[in-house]
């Protein structure tokens, strides 16, 4: 006899589009993004701006690393 159980959910969002939030993959270490961290933030704050020509707000609400088979 064999039992065999799945367990499934669905994770409704928690923010609407209008709130723009966009997650960024970085092809580099997790050490080097960090010390950087400034740096990117003023780097996509001039690029939105200058694209959308509109008051933007860039934040970094958390980093994380990659499994390494992804």
């Amino acid at each position: 006899m064999c039992l065999l159980q799945t367990v499934g959910y669905n994770v409704m969002p928690g923010t609407r589009n209008e709130d723009g939030l966009v997650a960024l993959t970085i092809d580099r270490q997790m050490s080097e993004v960090c010390d950087n961290q400034q740096g990117i933030v003023d780097t996509l704050q001039r690029i939105i701006v200058s694209n959308n020509q509109q008051n933007a707000f860039v934040c970094i609400d958390g980093i994380r690393p990659l499994l390494d088979n992804k």
